[in-house]
């Protein structure tokens, strides 16, 4: 009389170097493989029936099949080009096997293997192959992006990863020489240092500021294209409330946060005791 169902994993189809994975009663056909089980050299899954005396000496065999669902051609092209901000899109390639993949799980990590991870947005589709970091995301300790593959069952334990390069583009020596003598008012060729990086840079934009800071902030003249480290400011310009010059670069995505900048110092000048004797 049956009463058990045994299964195992196996190295051949006839059950030899096998280790349990559990067991149903009859009328059960169906034992929970529990997730992240060593392969090893196991090639096969056997069941054994059972009596109350004894197991049968031939089972039923099926082979082992591994899914690999990690995704593929992970990318991440950091367009916030402040120093230790990341912000831009996380691209990847589909994995070859989908069949069993319902969604991924993207995040922020300490290392390629996922730790201390934080997660990026919400979890996505099987179908979707990117997903955004939204502009100034602080760096923290984080090195990697990393995307996790789920299936129903479970989440997979290694994960697809890609170390980040953080892209930092701060131009410096901003000056501007004021070449117009009224009081309160400037004039002249503002001009700066391109950043060493400008891998990321696509113009940079100029503003008189009421504070390091950029803001409140009115701009001079149009953005200017990479290459371009002067502009003109226009006689008369009034200076208003504003203390500083600041250069601000930009990428095809985001405006840095924080600009170069330069100290506004106001030439003026004048003549005194002016007569006429006709």
């Amino acid at each position: 009389l049956i009463t058990h169902y045994v299964a195992y994993l196996a190295t051949s189809p006839l059950g030899a170097g096998r280790t349990l994975v559990g067991q149903s009663t009859v009328g059960v056909h169906e034992v929970g493989l529990q997730p992240d089980v060593a392969l090893g050299a196991y090639t096969y899954v056997v069941v054994f029936i059972k009596s109350s005396l004894a197991e049968s000496s031939s089972p039923v065999a099926v082979a082992l099949s591994d899914t690999i669902g990690t995704v593929q051609d992970l990318i991440f092209v950091d367009e916030d080009i402040d120093g230790s901000q990341f912000g831009g899109y996380i691209n990847w390639t589909l994995p070859d096997e989908t069949v069993y993949v319902s969604n991924y799980s993207i995040h922020l990590a300490f290392d390629a293997a996922g730790a201390a991870r934080s997660q990026i947005g919400d979890i996505v589709d099987a179908d979707v192959d990117f997903t955004s970091v939204a502009e100034d995301t602080p760096q923290g300790t984080f090195s990697h992006v990393v995307v996790f593959s789920r299936s129903p069952l479970a989440e997979q334990t290694t994960p697809a990863a890609f170390e980040i390069s953080d892209a930092a583009s701060l131009v410096t020596d901003v000056t501007l020489v004021d070449t117009d003598l009224d009081d309160s008012e400037f004039a002249g060729e503002a001009t700066w240092t391109e950043p060493s990086d400008v891998s990321r840079v696509v113009e940079y934009l100029v503003f008189l500021a009421s504070g390091a800071g950029g803001h409140p902030r009115s701009q001079i003249g149009s953005a200017t294209t990479l290459g371009t480290n002067v502009i003109s400011v226009p006689d008369n310009t009034a200076q208003s409330s504003h203390t500083h010059l600041v250069v601000f670069a930009r990428s095809v995505l985001f405006e840095q946060t924080t600009p170069g900048t330069f100290l506004l110092v106001d030439s003026a000048a004048s003549v005194d005791n002016t007569n006429f004797i006709d």
